[in-house]
C-alpha cells in the first residue's frame, strides 16, 4: 500500500472493457458528480472520473477480461513464450500490487463512492526539464466517501509514517511513499484531496473559495451539457480534456510530430466522453468540440466534405460479416500529413505500377474505404476467410482505367491463371483461378457506386447483387436494435461490427492449421494464449462502433454487447 501512486496509473489506464464487465455491480454516487469542478483551476487540462471503485473490484476478476489477466493465466502464457521467472514475478507483483490497492480497505475508505484524477497545466520549463516529475507534481486526485475519518487516521492503519504538515498556513497529513516520494491530503466537507505537490491543494481550496475555476469555463460547461444527453442505467466513468490547452503545449514542444499535431489542433476546442452501462451494453460515447472557421484549412476541408458524405456500403453488413468497417478517409488532405520526402518516393513507385499519380488516384476514389471479413473456407491446402475490400468511386472512367491496369498486372503474375469475366447486373466481373477452391480466386469489380476486390467470385457476386437494396439488411437491423441500425446508417466519419464470438470460431479453423508451423518456426508454443483469447473473444457478441461529423463537433459511440450466456 507504500505505493498509492500506482492508483493514479491505474485509474487513467483502465479500459472500457474492464468497466463493461464490472457493470452490473456499479451504482452511480449521490449529489453532483461534478463537484470537484469547483476546486480545479478553469485551464485544467484534463480530468477522469470513475465511479465506485468497490464495485469494479470485486467484478472485475470474476469477468472473462479478469480471467485472462489473472496471475495464473499470465505465468502460462509467458512460460510458453518463453519468459524467465524474473519477469513473470514483476507481473505478479504489479497484479498483487493492484489487488490490494482496489481491495484495500482504506482505498474503499478514501474512494468508496469514486475518484477523480485531474491533470493541471504544466510549467512549460519544468516540462521541458523533466517532463514526468513535472506530470507528476501537477496531478491532484479527488473523491467522496461517507466515513468521516480523516486521510491520516486512516492512512495510519498501514502506512508506519504519517505526519502533519503545514503548507501556506494549511494543515495537511504527508504520507511517506519511499525515500523521496510523499503524497499529501486533506479532507474537507466530505471531499478528499490528495497531491503530490502540496501547493495544489492549498490552491484547489482557495479555488473553491473564490469561484469562477473550471466549473464556469464555457469547454466545461459544454462537456457537462454533453453527459447530461445520455441517460443510462448505471454511470461508469466520465472524461474531459481541454484541448486547445493540450495544442498550446505541443506546439512549445521540441519534437517534429508534437508541433506538427499541433498545426493541425487549430480550432479544436475540448473532448469529453462517457462511459456507461445501458440496457446491459457497455458504451462508450465521445465528443470533439471545435470551432470551424478557425480549424486548420485542411481539417476544415475535410471536415466539409465529411458532412456530406453517405454509407454507401450497408448491403455488405449481412449477417454472416464477421467484421465490417469503412471510414471516409481517402481525401487528398491526409496526403498532408505524410512526410514530403516519403510522399514523393512513394508517388515515383505508384506511377511506375499504375500510371497514375497518388492525388490522381485518391482523387478517382473514396472518401469511403473499407473492409468486410467472412467466414473461413479451407482451400483444400488451408483455411483462408473471404474478404473483401471496398472504395467509393468519384471518377469512373479513371477507376476503370486503374480496374484495367490492375487486371494486367494480376494476370502478368499469374500466368497459368487467364483471366475469366463474367456479367453480374450489367457490371463486368473479373476473377482468375489460381486454385481449385473459389476463396482462393482474385476478384475484381467496378460498379456504379464502388469498387471491389475480393476472393471469390461468387462471393463478390452476390455483394453487388445485393447493392441493389436499400439500407440495411432487415437480419441486422434485428440484431443491432432500431437505435443502433439508425447510427451506423447515418454515421458519415466512420463504422464498424464486429462479431467476436462468431469471429473466434471462424479464427480457430485458421490457428489450428497455422499453429504447429508458427510452434515450429519460432521454438515456442501459443497454445495458451490462442485459448485464452478465444475464450476472451467468445464471451462478447457484439462491438459495433460509429462516428459522425457536424459543423461545429464530433461525436463517436463505441458499443459491447455481452454474448448471453445458455
Amino acid at each position: 500500500m507504500k505505493k498509492i501512486v500506482v492508483l493514479i496509473l491505474l485509474l487513467t489506464g483502465i479500459t472500457g472493457a474492464a468497466f463493461y464487465y464490472a457493470a452490473q455491480r456499479f451504482t452511480p454516487p449521490a449529489g453532483r458528480s461534478e463537484y470537484y469542478a469547483d476546486y480545479l483551476p478553469a485551464d485544467t487540462l484534463a480530468v477522469i472520473t470513475l465511479l465506485d471503485l468497490k464495485g469494479l473490484s470485486r467484478a472485475f476478476p470474476e469477468s472473462a477480461l479478469g480471467n485472462f489477466f489473472a496471475k495464473q493465466t499470465v505465468r502460462e502464457i509467458m512460460a510458453e513464450q518463453g519468459a524467465t521467472e524474473e519477469a513473470v514475478q514483476r507481473y505478479e507483483e504489479f497484479y498483487d500490487g493492484a489487488a490490494d490497492l482496489f481491495d484495500n480497505s482504506i482505498l474503499q475508505q478514501l474512494f468508496g463512492d469514486d475518484a477523480t484524477i485531474a491533470q493541471l497545466s504544466p510549467d512549460l520549463a519544468q516540462l521541458k526539464a523533466n517532463p514526468e516529475a513535472e506530470q507528476r507534481q501537477r496531478l491532484i486526485a479527488f473523491g467522496t466517501s461517507a466515513t468521516a475519518a480523516s486521510v491520516d487516521s486512516i492512512a495510519r492503519l498501514t502506512m508506519s509514517e504519517v505526519s502533519k504538515e503545514t503548507v501556506n498556513g494549511l494543515e495537511l497529513t504527508r504520507i511517506r511513499l519511499d525515500d523521496e516520494e510523499f503524497l499529501y491530503g486533506t479532507v474537507r466537507a466530505g471531499v478528499i484531496i490528495l497531491a503530490y505537490n502540496p501547493e495544489l491543494i492549498a490552491a484547489a481550496l482557495k479555488q473553491k473559495e473564490s469561484g469562477g475555476g473550471l466549473e464556469a469555463h464555457p469547454f466545461f460547461i459544454a462537456a457537462k451539457k454533453f453527459w447530461a444527453e445520455s441517460t443510462p442505467d448505471r454511470y461508469l466513468a466520465k472524461f474531459y480534456a481541454n484541448t486547445d490547452k493540450l495544442r498550446s503545449f505541443f506546439a512549445a514542444s521540441e519534437q517534429k510530430e508534437l508541433k506538427l499535431a499541433a498545426t493541425y489542433m487549430q480550432g479544436f476546442n475540448s473532448l469529453s466522453g462517457l462511459a456507461f452501462e445501458h440496457q446491459g451494453n457497455f458504451q462508450l460515447k465521445t465528443k470533439v468540440e471545435y470551432n470551424a472557421a478557425a480549424l486548420h484549412e485542411s481539417v476544415r476541408q475535410r471536415q466539409k466534405k465529411l458532412r456530406s458524405s453517405q454509407n454507401l456500403s450497408l448491403h455488405l453488413l449481412t449477417e454472416t460479416a464477421l467484421f465490417y468497417g469503412w471510414f471516409s478517409g481517402l481525401d487528398e488532405n491526409l496526403l498532408s500529413f505524410i512526410d514530403p520526402a516519403e510522399l514523393e518516393a512513394m508517388d515515383v513507385a505508384v506511377r511506375q505500377q499504375f500510371g497514375f499519380s497518388i492525388k490522381g488516384i485518391i482523387a478517382a476514389l473514396g472518401p469511403q474505404i473499407g473492409l468486410t471479413i467472412g467466414e473461413v473456407v479451407s482451400t483444400g491446402l488451408f483455411p483462408l476467410p473471404k474478404v473483401t475490400l471496398f472504395a467509393q468511386i468519384q471518377q469512373p472512367e479513371t477507376t476503370q482505367q486503374l480496374v484495367d491496369k490492375t487486371r494486367k498486372i494480376i494476370s502478368a503474375a499469374q500466368r497459368f491463371a487467364k483471366e475469366k469475366i463474367t456479367e453480374v447486373g450489367g457490371h463486368s466481373l473479373y476473377y482468375w483461378n489460381l486454385m481449385p477452391a473459389q476463396v482462393a480466386h482474385p476478384a475484381l469489380a467496378l460498379t456504379n457506386k464502388m469498387l471491389y476486390f475480393a476472393n471469390g467470385e461468387s462471393y463478390l457476386k452476390s455483394l453487388i447483387v445485393a447493392e441493389e437494396q436499400d439500407g440495411l439488411p432487415q437480419a441486422m437491423r434485428d440484431l443491432l436494435g432500431a437505435k443502433l441500425s439508425t447510427q451506423i446508417s447515418t454515421a458519415n466519419a466512420s463504422a464498424f461490427v464486429l462479431r467476436p464470438a462468431l469471429f473466434s470460431v471462424e479464427a480457430q479453423k485458421a490457428a489450428n492449421w497455422a499453429a504447429p508451423a508458427f510452434s515450429a518456426s519460432v521454438n515456442t508454443s501459443a497454445e495458451k494464449l490462442r485459448a485464452e483469447l478465444f475464450k476472451l473473444m467468445q464471451s462478447l457478441d457484439l462491438a459495433a462502433g460509429w462516428s459522425r461529423t457536424e459543423k461545429d463537433h464530433a461525436i463517436s459511440l463505441l458499443v459491447l454487447r455481452k454474448k448471453a450466456v445458455q
